[in-house]
This record gives C-alpha cells, sequence and structure tokens, in this order.
C-alpha cells in the first residue's frame, strides 16, 4: 500500500501539528513531544509501512487491535489517524529500567497488552488532545 502524502497534508492542515515531509518516501507528523508517526512509501507497496519515531512497532498495512474475549477492530491508515484525534486509539509508551523501549497504538475497547508485559515494565497511556488550529502548516525541512 502507498500512502497518500497530499492526503495527509491536507487532513492535518487545520490542526495544531507539525509535518515533515521528506519527497514522496517519508512523512512524519508530530503530535506532541514524545510522539511522531512515522509514514514510509517503499518502491515494493508491502515493504510501505507505519511506525513511531523511537519506537520499534510498526506496520505494513491496515492496524488491527483485538481485546481479551476476541473481537477485533482493523483500521486503514485514515481511520487509524481519525481514531487517534478522536481520542479512542491511545498512545503507550513502554519503559524498561526508566528508559524508552517502545511505542504503539492501542484502542480504547480493544485492549490487551497487559497480558504481555513484562516484570518491571512501565506502561504509559496517553490520550493525545490535537487540537484544531487556524493558519497554516508547521513545516520543518528534512536535510
Amino acid at each position: 500500500m502507498k500512502y497518500d502524502f497530499n492526503f495527509l497534508e491536507d487532513y492535518f492542515k487545520d490542526y495544531n501539528v507539525t509535518i515533515n515531509i521528506d519527497g514522496d518516501t517519508s512523512f512524519k507528523i508530530t503530535l506532541d513531544q514524545e510522539v511522531t508517526i512515522y509514514f514510509q512509501n517503499a518502491e515494493n507497496e508491502d515493504d510501505s509501512l507505519i511506525a513511531f519515531v523511537n519506537g520499534e512497532w510498526h506496520c505494513h498495512d491496515d492496524i488491527i487491535f483485538s481485546g481479551k474475549n476476541g473481537y477485533y477492530i482493523s483500521l486503514n491508515y485514515i481511520d487509524f489517524i481519525s481514531e487517534i484525534i478522536e481520542g479512542n486509539v491511545l498512545i503507550c509508551l513502554l519503559y524498561s529500567a526508566g528508559k524508552l523501549k517502545d511505542i504503539f497504538p492501542i484502542h480504547k475497547n480493544y485492549f490487551d497488552e497487559l497480558d504481555y508485559m513484562e516484570f518491571g515494565e512501565e506502561l504509559r497511556i496517553k490520550k493525545l488532545k490535537i487540537e484544531k488550529k487556524f493558519g497554516k502548516l508547521n513545516y520543518e525541512q528534512e536535510n
């Protein structure tokens, strides 16, 4: 799947986020100080991915959230960012020995991550407040 960076740019134009575009290969959206989503288009569409900067989690296709009862929800990348803005997808920051180990999304209705935690790990869950703004996007130039 190739991500439509023009759509993403247009989608976020009314929000107080920072966008960083590197040609047609990468698109970063900084949602707050700790959370930047990274979209990467690759020559082979199967290698395109969504990830979080400073995290190990990534996804090459729709994002699937599952709960303890076996129910799940599958979101394409457009629904994924919409659900973050609406507050239904939360961001988890996983710490081990006081250091950030991973950043990954969870859905507030489909959540089983506590089953996979190891002793000594700390999970911080953020519900991001992404506000609308008036004016132009905040752009950073990628070198």
